[in-house]
This record gives structure tokens, C-alpha cells and sequence, in this order.
């Protein structure tokens, strides 16, 4: 299928430039290297990405980042804690941003300094093992810039989405976010959605990333619906609702491979 004819199918879909959400992946650079709560469903650990990370700034136990993983596997020791402090991701788009702030604390900082000021009043809330989460966020900004730009996000993204829209119908509002330090997992902040970038140096498969991004339209479209549920039986739900999807239009072998994938990863 041609250009074309791929966005005459998607009237409000939208692939993100990757480098707009810099930040974003900043924050999940650090959170890949917290492997002390690499069992719980929130964590970002990826020993992959850490292994390619390595091979560009050497060992991040020279830097401040090894005993800065350490700490935050301390400090946010449960899912709903290391879920909470990933509204970092959100309180900057861009480096530039980040680095505008300096090493300002939290409790410094203005909603005229940052991109989201929810996001920042949630990260102010954990208090101080939000401002430690920041600080390793700042110390490792500068290393951070050393790692090539990523790539543009791959157009042959948008037909492995369009394909999945009828199982996850959320998918043709939203806006896709390709972020590397991601890798095989993803994120949903309502319509927008963020996945492993399939042409990083680490990347997920593109059907890998399409299934992940449906399966976080998914989550999105059930808490919706039903509010009350706790969040780890709305990611239930959503799995069992996808899955019904992929039988009734016969995809459950890729669906079922996706789910292997995550479910190595114990998400």
C-alpha cells in the first residue's frame, strides 16, 4: 500500500517525531537500569538496552547512574510506586527543556519550567523519593545527549496499526510515540500512546510494537469504561478483551505472540 492511500485511512492517527519526546526517553534510559525490581509489572528494566547503552558511555557504575539504580530499586519497591514515579516521562518533551532547568530541585521548580504541571505536582507529591528519581534524571542528562538520535519512526508502523484498529478501535485516535529506551514495553497517557522504537539499535519486532500499542488502547478504553477497577484488573481485563478481539477476526497466533513476549518479561 502506498503513502497515500496508508494516511487516507488514518484521519487522526499520528506517528510522533521521536525526537520531541526526548525527555520521555531520558526518563525510561535511567528506569531500563533499575534491575532491582525488574519482577514487578511496572518496571522498564531491559538488559539489552543496558548492554547497548554500555557499549556507547561505558560502565554506568562510573557514573552516578549504577548507585542511582540501586537507590530507586529502594525507594520505589512496589508496582504502584514504580508506576507513579513514570509521570517524569511527562514533565519535559524535549532535552532542551530538561536542560534549561539546570540541577534545580523539584520544590524549585515553576509551571512555566516544565511541559506538564499534573505531571509535576505528581512527581512532587512522592516527595523525596521523587526529587531522588529527578536527580538521576538531571545527572544523567548529560551522558544521556551523548547517544545518537533516534531514528525517525518507521512508516511501515502505520499498516501494522491500521490492521489493528478493529481490535483496538482506540488506535485510530491516537498519537504513537516511538521511545528506544522503552524496548518491548509501552506506556498510555489517554490518547497517547508510546512503544519500543522498531528501527532503534535495540528495538522490537514491528508487529511486536503494534500489538504493544493495541494492547495500551486497549487498557485505556477499559478504565474508561470502568473507572472503579484497580488498574492491575483493568491491565487484566484488557489482555482478555484483546484476546477475544484477535479470535474474532483470526489473529490470535500473533496476538499469542506478543503475549509470550510479555509474558517472559513478567508484565
Amino acid at each position: 500500500m502506498g503513502t497515500a492511500a496508508l494516511y487516507s485511512r488514518m484521519p487522526a492517527m499520528q506517528l510522533l517525531d521521536p525526537t520531541g519526546l526526548r525527555a520521555a526517553e531520558l526518563c525510561f534510559h535511567v528506569l531500563a537500569h533499575v534491575a532491582g525490581t525488574r519482577q514487578l509489572p511496572a518496571s522498564v528494566h531491559s538488559a539489552a538496552y543496558v548492554e547497548w547503552a554500555r557499549g556507547l558511555l561505558g560502565d554506568p557504575e562510573q557514573r552516578t547512574l549504577g548507585e542511582d539504580a540501586r537507590l530507586l530499586a529502594g525507594a520505589f519497591p512496589t508496582h504502584a510506586a514504580l508506576a507513579e514515579v513514570q509521570a517524569l516521562a511527562r514533565v519535559f518533551r524535549s532535552s532542551e527543556r530538561a536542560l534549561a532547568v539546570g540541577a534545580r530541585p523539584l520544590s524549585e521548580l515553576s509551571e512555566t519550567d516544565v511541559d506538564d504541571p499534573a505531571a509535576l505536582a505528581r512527581l512532587r507529591d512522592l516527595g523525596a523519593p521523587g526529587e531522588l528519581a529527578f536527580c538521576a534524571f538531571t545527572l544523567e542528562l548529560v551522558y544521556f545527549l551523548q547517544l545518537p538520535a533516534p531514528p525517525p519512526a518507521p512508516l511501515d508502523l502505520l499498516q501494522h496499526l491500521l490492521d489493528l484498529v478493529p481490535l483496538a478501535p482506540g488506535l485510530a485516535e491516537a498519537r504513537i510515540g516511538c521511545v528506544r529506551s522503552l524496548h518491548l514495553r509501552g506506556r498510555a497517557w489517554g490518547s497517547e500512546i508510546w512503544v519500543g522504537h522498531p528501527d532503534a539499535e535495540v528495538a522490537p519486532s514491528l508487529a511486536h510494537a503494534a500489538w504493544q500499542a493495541a494492547h495500551e488502547a486497549t487498557v485505556v478504553a477499559v478504565a474508561a469504561r470502568e473507572p472503579t477497577l484497580a488498574e492491575r484488573a483493568v491491565e487484566t481485563k484488557a489482555v482478555a478483551q484483546l484476546a477475544r478481539a484477535a479470535r474474532q477476526h483470526g489473529m490470535q497466533g500473533a496476538h499469542a505472540r506478543w503475549l509470550e513476549t510479555m509474558a517472559v518479561l513478567g508484565v
